[in-house]
């Protein structure tokens, strides 16, 4: 019986990375839906390793994956979103599609989402452009981190025209400013 259950543990640790595995050998949209669907469940499974492997399932699907991870920024468990936030920042690449979720994200309750979602659009780069606005109020977030998140991505997104002096972003004219 107990031989059993370790071999039940273990099928339910390793089925997120078979499903990823999946998925990269078979390009049909409509099992990625449900399949990213299922990982995502899997974030806020009671097995940390199952929760661990979904995350990296998740990373391997790429850009595919994001709107689950995004979608899980809204679920009421801390560790979910944490770990949905987390596993969006090291995706790579990042579907600019993403960029207005990613916005709205910026609204979230929960510090660690607003960070994640910040570092992600500034990963994006100038194709985030769109996030400018919202980027710059969030430079007065109450979350220090969230704050310094969001001047790095603006400085990626948006450049300073020189690294000379101090160089303040201005949101209404959405450029860099300073003294020269």
């Amino acid at each position: 019986m107990s031989q059993l259950f370790v071999s039940d543990v273990y099928e339910t640790r390793s089925a997120p990375a078979q499903l990823a595995k999946t998925l990269r050998d078979d390009s049909r949209s409509d099992r990625d839906d449900e399949a990213v669907a299922a990982l995502v469940a899997a974030l806020s499974h009671q097995d940390a390793s199952v929760r661990q492997s979904a995350a990296e399932a998740l990373e391997k699907i790429g850009p595919a994956a994001a709107w689950g991870l995004i979608s899980a920024f809204d679920d009421p468990d801390e560790g979910v979103r944490w770990r949905a936030a987390t596993t969006l920042v090291k995706m790579r690449p990042l579907a600019v599609d993403a960029v207005p979720a990613l916005v709205a994200a910026l609204g979230n309750p929960d510090k660690n989402v607003r960070q994640s979602a910040a570092t992600t659009l500034g990963k994006i780069g100038p194709a985030a452009a769109e996030a400018l606005p919202a980027l710059t109020a969030a430079l007065n977030d109450p979350a220090q981190f969230v704050r310094w998140q969001a001047e790095k991505a603006l400085r990626i997104i948006a450049p300073p025209p020189s690294s000379k002096g101090p160089r303040i972003f201005n949101p209404n004219a959405q450029a860099w400013h300073g003294d020269d």
